[in-house]
């Protein structure tokens, strides 16, 4: 079974770290994947996305369980303003061995609103034309603050 591990850091500050959920889509991506069969074979993992939906609404610091029947995230954030994008590509994907993948993903000074916390993040595949995508994996942490000063990286490791 794949699993996954994420890290998120503020320049060299690590801000939290947690496990991540394998969604049933997620899963049905990598049986079609190993099999080569299937309506989601010519999709790849290609997009993430944060929100603000990951925790408690009357704590900002206790997170959600993740279930393993999300299709989406619960309340997304609009990354690309300019654009009204809520997903970004990744910034790079790093194969270290033949069972560890880790997926760097930066969100940029300018990437989402003025300032704002979130408390979701969300791996995704989309499909050859990049206009359908699915949720993979995704997981829930205590709000991270992020404004425009601000540079933060998610590192997001996959085992398989």
């Amino acid at each position: 079974m794949v699993k996954g591990y994420v890290q998120i850091f503020d320049t060299d500050i690590l801000l939290t770290q947690r496990r991540n959920l394998v969604t049933l889509e997620g899963r049905h991506f990598f049986q079609q994947k190993a099999t080569d069969l299937g309506d989601l074979v010519n999709f790849k993992l290609t997009h993430f996305a944060i929100g603000d939906g990951g925790v408690d609404p009357h704590n900002l610091f206790l997170p959600v369980i993740p279930q393993e029947t999300d299709t989406s995230l619960r309340s997304p954030i609009i990354l690309d303003q300019a654009n009204n994008l809520t997903y970004l590509p990744f910034t790079s994907i790093t194969h270290y061995n033949r069972t560890q993948t880790v997926i760097e993903i930066r969100i940029e000074a300018e990437h989402g609103p003025e300032q704002f916390f979130y408390s979701e993040a969300g791996l995704f595949a989309s499909n050859p034309t990049r206009d359908v995508f699915k949720l993979v994996a995704r997981v829930t942490f205590p709000s991270v603050y992020k404004d425009r000063s601000r540079r933060q990286t998610l590192y997001w490791w996959l085992f398989f």
